[in-house]
């Protein structure tokens, strides 16, 4: 490509912008063909995670000694949807960028914690918490696909790790049991039986003949009941998560101790203690039951609840600058008070303005 007349005289940059343009376009032309291609079994991998996801969906922050704060469900939302967005982009460096942006908002939080509670210790199970909570349509081929057919001088550095990370994520999730999370044995038995159950109940009715009895198999595999008798490469993936429930189940306590301090060294240390729900907000009574004292109490109200807005915006604001350091923090200030102080909206228009400069 080089060689090319067209790319001879440019610049590095230039260049280097061709190449994703050309790698996009050829990919888009190719998608349907080297996205899941027949001749690997990722299509297969696809459904077995997928569904191994949906068995663990009872699993929280605790399961996986996450610190609790205020901020973790619109930041763990927001990684989220910025996860599920892979599916719709076609090019390898778009799914990627899609990864990388989840990743992004996974440290974003991570810096919002505390130094005792956060970490880089803390992002592979904040990784893992998200993939289960996103449980993303298949995860197989999208990773497969980018290892495929991105560049590999594209896949070093800041991509390749978050790309690493993911994959790790995926494959713990793989061979996850009781072991694994800060769980008894018990307790996830019956998580696991409880959640089988309503998978049971969750299928389509239509689904299933009237030959057909309910059982583990159509449980993790609804769509393909009808299908199951006919194809025997489905019945041989049925067969494969079947034996990853039973094998669940029959896990003995020989495991012991050796067992929980395997589980201690695959994640990190024991989760503190979930700090209590803040009540921050004060009664506001009723205009006809407001006293003298309770009417001269109300701008100074009025101000603790200014003073609580300028920190909330001075954190969000420091938390910005540290996840986009590419961008300006005047930049990121003027944005955030565009947003009016919503973080989900300013970290939305940082990743677009950060991937434009990619």
């Amino acid at each position: 490509m080089r060689d090319c007349d067209v790319w001879k005289d440019i610049s590095e940059k230039e260049f280097d912008n061709a190449k994703e343009g050309m790698e996009k376009l050829v990919m888009n032309r190719l998608y349907n063909a080297t996205f899941s291609p027949s001749t690997m079994d990722d299509k297969e991998q696809d459904n077995i995670i997928r569904h191994k996801i949906s068995i663990f969906r009872w699993i929280r922050e605790k399961h996986l000694d996450i610190p609790m704060t205020d901020d973790n469900e619109s930041f763990l939302t927001f990684a989220e949807s910025e996860l599920l967005k892979m599916n719709n982009y076609k090019s390898p460096r778009d799914k990627l960028i899609c990864i990388l942006n989840c990743c992004k908002v996974i440290f974003g939080l991570i810096k919002h914690m505390s130094k005792e509670e956060g970490g880089a210790d803390v992002f592979l199970p904040l990784l893992i918490y998200v993939v289960i909570r996103a449980n993303p349509p298949r995860m197989i081929s999208n990773v497969q696909y980018i290892s495929r057919f991105r560049h590999p001088d594209y896949l070093r550095g800041e991509a390749g790790y978050y790309l690493t990370n993911l994959m790790g994520a995926v494959n713990f999730i793989e061979t996850m049991d009781f072991t694994s999370l800060s769980i008894s044995k018990e307790e996830f038995d019956m998580n696991i039986e409880k959640t089988m159950n309503e998978l049971n109940q969750e299928q389509p009715k239509e689904l299933l003949s009237d030959k057909q009895s309910v059982n583990y198999d159509n449980a993790l595999h609804p769509w393909h009941a009808k299908k199951a008798q006919k194809e025997q490469p489905l019945i041989d993936l049925a067969q494969k998560s079947m034996n990853f429930v039973e094998k669940l189940f029959s896990d003995n306590n020989s495991e012991g101790e050796s067992s929980k301090k395997n589980r201690n060294q695959r994640l990190h240390h024991d989760v503190p203690e979930e700090p209590s729900p803040l009540s921050q907000q004060l009664p506001v009574p009723k205009d006809h039951l407001l006293s003298e004292q309770q009417q001269r109490a109300l701008p100074a109200r009025q101000i603790q609840e200014e003073d609580d807005a300028r920190k909330q915006f001075d954190e969000h604001l420091s938390t910005i600058v540290s996840m986009f350091p590419n961008i300006e923090p005047g930049v990121c200030f003027m944005i955030l008070q565009a947003t009016d102080g919503k973080l989900p909206e300013t970290i939305e228009s940082l990743l677009d303005m950060s991937n434009e400069q990619a």
